[in-house]
């Protein structure tokens, strides 16, 4: 994937004055593309099927453990713990990868991490996530 290009933002008065708002990136409307077909591979519910830390049963607590990729409106699920999910799509070592960092709640507390999905075969996604100062899990 190209680099993004940062733009200034700016506002000019109508007496010549310009005022830098912020930054924005620029990115090439094929690599947008590309990011579409790679998350159009991800979209939909994936059931968790197995969690190195836990037994399944616990997995399941509440509601059986997924993972869902919907553009904004990702999250995953599982034993207490509903997450919401900010994703990024890309390729790693040769397959669609979702890395994505998340918010969310376990048994009402607040709580944060980061986590990866990849595509390892049709049909078939393997992760990893972690919680801010918590657990690790595969």
């Amino acid at each position: 994937m190209p680099p993004l290009t940062p733009e200034a933002v700016v506002s000019v008065s109508t007496a010549g004055f310009v005022t830098v708002i912020g930054f924005c990136f620029s990115i090439n409307p094929a690599t947008l593309v590309v990011m579409n077909e790679i998350a159009q591979k991800f979209m939909g519910r994936w059931r968790i099927s197995h969690m190195d830390m836990w037994e399944q049963k616990h997995v399941d607590l509440v509601v059986p453990g997924f993972i869902r990729f919907d553009g904004d409106d990702s999250e995953m699920r599982f034993i207490a713990v509903r997450e919401w999910l900010d994703v990024r799509y890309s390729h790693a070592n040769g397959f669609p990868q979702a890395e994505f960092i998340w918010q969310g709640l376990d048994e009402r507390d607040n709580r944060c991490g980061r986590g990866s999905a990849t595509i390892v075969q049709p049909g078939r996604i393997m992760g990893h996530f972690s919680s801010h100062m918590g657990d690790d899990s595969s």
